[in-house]
């Protein structure tokens, strides 16, 4: 039977080890859920998303988020670059 060497002194057996990483992969799988065409959750970006449609650029992105947060008082420019970046590319 074909073992598996997992620590210095354990071994496992090669099924066990085989269901533990299916089991894992599929657990990860429903966590993440790619099948899910949903990058921008609408409950979390519901405040600046319809800003980031109307942006057609890097620029007018990075704009309208940083112009939504200093309306809040926050100033994090590179937070706001990696949102609009994110959304430039994937969005």
């Amino acid at each position: 039977m074909l073992r598996l060497r997992v620590t210095g002194h354990r071994y496992f057996p090669l099924g066990v080890a085989l269901a533990a990483s299916i089991g894992l992969m599929a657990a990860a799988l429903g966590i993440y859920a790619p099948i899910f065409a949903a990058p921008w959750d609408v409950y979390d970006y519901a405040d600046f998303l319809p800003l980031l449609v109307a942006s057609s650029t890097f620029g007018e992105a990075f704009q309208a988020v940083s112009t939504f947060y200093a309306g809040h008082g926050r100033f994090q420019p590179l937070t706001h670059g990696l949102i609009a970046l994110s959304w430039s590319l994937f969005g």
